[in-house]
């Protein structure tokens, strides 16, 4: 059975939108062009201290998820039994 045109489109614009998805990032912009937070102090931003900001501020994220946990668990062990 042959497609209709509307399947004919739906499926054409089905293929656009995937090659947007999959496609290298433009040199003229920034997005992609780095690996690491480091390598964004001068290209993202241009404080040279950028990345230490970045990786700082991801650490105290990383110390307060964790000390959550441990005060969850403290109150997990100290709660009394069910009935």
């Amino acid at each position: 059975m042959p497609s209709s045109p509307s399947s004919r489109s739906a499926t054409a614009k089905h293929a656009s939108v995937n090659a947007a998805l999959v496609s290298a990032p433009e040199r003229s912009s920034v997005r992609g062009c780095c690996y690491t937070w480091m390598e964004l102090s001068g290209v993202w931003a241009t404080g040279p201290g950028y990345g230490v900001k970045i990786l700082t501020i991801y650490n105290e994220m990383l110390a307060f998820a964790a000390e959550r946990q441990r005060n969850a668990l403290r109150l997990v062990a100290a709660s009394p039994p069910a009935p």
